[in-house]
């Protein structure tokens, strides 16, 4: 399953937006935009119903790439604090 991150740049580049671009559609800066397509948050639930508007888009398929997305972000912080402790 993608993730939310995997999820928008697709979006974005089938839709030749930039994060400016769809930052603006939503109402945020490009930066929050950018966190997301990184991995390194995720949107409030506000945000989540108008990207599934936005990106038209199923709430089932954003729940997925939601879930997806912070099943990594975990594994994520597992690994480092694993590389913490043996440092």
């Amino acid at each position: 399953m993608k993730t939310l991150a995997e999820v928008l740049k697709d979006w974005r580049r089938t839709h030749f937006m930039s994060q400016k671009d769809l930052a603006g559609k939503l109402g945020i800066t490009w930066g929050t935009v950018q966190r997301w397509e990184a991995g390194k948050g995720l949107p409030f639930p506000a945000k989540q119903r108008a990207l599934i508007e936005v990106l038209e888009i199923s709430p089932e398929e954003m729940r997925a790439a939601l879930d997806a997305s912070a099943a990594m972000m975990s594994e994520q912080e597992a690994d480092e604090g694993k590389e913490l402790a043996a440092a």
